[in-house]
């Protein structure tokens, strides 16, 4: 999953596998890949990623996001060197560094979602000067239902591979009944949990 990825790379990695494939295959590759020093790997690799970016749309915000992630695979591969966490597979040192790849991902996403760079400049201005923290409550109240699929969704992905496995084996068994009412339970909570407007499909903005 890549979320749970323990850094950039490895997110990258997990990450839209064919997009990914393909620019590494038809692009990174043949203008030189790794082959040619660290500061041409450096160089090929963000270009590599503005590129990814370009190919999300035609607007400086997807060329920023690109930019930004290619910055974070840059500052990875020079910080794996030294760090002393990198092998570490402590339970602690591994949620402290899928925290931190969530959080810089969740950033760049900032670029990604806005509809220009003056929308980006608005969510910081907004941020820094009107967080509006007092409207939470109404926020919870207004979304209750959104936010508990997206609790759920939360809960299953963090759940073990092997548990998964069993009860969905057990879903795969059961009286087609049960398998009815479970499926109409689902298709409840998400229906509850649509918002009022539905949002363009990303790709349609090229």
């Amino acid at each position: 999953s890549p979320y749970k990825a323990l850094s950039v790379g490895d997110f990258w990695r997990r990450w839209h596998i064919s997009l990914s494939t393909f620019l590494k295959d038809y692009l990174y590759i043949p203008i030189g890949g790794n082959k040619h020093g660290v500061i041409r790997t450096n160089i090929n690799l963000m270009i590599t990623m503005l590129i990814g970016g370009l190919w999300h749309g035609a607007s400086w915000n997807f060329i920023l996001w690109g930019a930004i992630n290619g910055a974070g695979l840059l500052f990875y591969k020079s910080w794996k060197k030294i760090s002393p966490y990198e092998l570490s597979t402590h339970w602690l040192v591994r949620i402290w560094r899928i925290g931190i790849t969530f959080a810089f991902i969740t950033f760049t996403r900032i670029w990604f979602r806005a509809p220009d760079t003056l929308g980006v400049r608005q969510f910081f201005n907004q941020v820094r000067t009107n967080m509006g923290w007092e409207i939470i409550p109404d926020f919870i109240a207004g979304f209750k239902y959104t936010l508990l699929v997206m609790a759920l969704g939360f809960l299953t992905h963090w759940l073990s591979n092997d548990f998964k496995d069993k009860w969905r084996d057990r879903f795969i068994h059961a009286h087609p009944i049960y398998q009815g009412l479970i499926c109409i339970s689902v298709i409840v909570v998400i229906y509850q949990s649509l918002s009022a407007e539905a949002q363009p499909f990303i790709y349609f903005q090229f």
